[in-house]
């Protein structure tokens, strides 16, 4: 039987950190979708995410962060444009790529690349999760490869479920993903148009 776990509950949040302080997989509610979640710095989680996706591994992963200090730990803050963006939309359901300070991000996560993309999520009890376990989560959308991001627990397919450790059960308030915003170049640019609509 799976174990089940909610986010709302106190002892359930505090088993959640302990099983991703163990490199386990865990099915979450977001502020936007469901997402896969795991350690971010944990390699063989990360290569298992790849797998339950079936995702190439040439696209790097989503992350989410517990507050702007902690992405300053792993990506350059310096792009003139980011911080007008984080002001009106962080925490929420707004990804920025950034410049990775490649030493601290696994290839993996990365693909191999020299960015990442991250964002705080409008949701106070994943972000205490993120903060205690002090390093963010890989979190991609919670579906195969191609198919639709699941908005709620009963859309997630019954393949990923069997695939993940734990599952955690909460409500996506959004219910539709996050728009992502490229912060890494010399211009910034909208990449996808998601939950909120952003003037740049």
């Amino acid at each position: 039987m799976k174990e089940k776990l909610r986010l709302q509950d106190s002892s359930s949040r505090n088993r959640i950190k302990k099983l991703l302080k163990e490199g386990k997989i865990g099915l979450f509610p977001t502020d936007t979708i469901y997402g896969i979640c795991c350690r971010m710095d944990s390699k063989s989680s990360v290569e298992r995410i790849y797998s339950i996706k079936q995702r190439e591994e040439n696209k790097p992963f989503l992350i989410l962060a517990s507050s702007v200090s902690q992405v300053a730990d792993y990506a350059n803050l310096d792009s003139e444009n980011f911080p007008e963006v984080i002001k009106k939309y962080w925490p929420g359901p707004l990804t920025v790529i950034l410049k990775a300070y490649k030493d601290k991000v696994l290839s993996q996560v990365r693909a191999g690349g020299d960015t990442i993309a991250v964002r705080i999520p409008d949701y106070p009890e994943l972000s205490e999760i993120i903060s205690e376990i002090d390093v963010p989560l890989v979190a991609p959308s919670a579906n195969i490869s191609g198919e639709i991001a699941p908005g709620e627990y009963s859309q997630v397919d019954k393949k990923i479920v069997d695939a993940v450790d734990f599952v955690v059960i909460g409500e996506c308030k959004m219910k539709k993903p996050s728009t992502i915003v490229d912060c890494s170049g010399e211009k910034t640019r909208i990449v996808r148009e998601g939950a909120i609509d952003i003037k740049i």
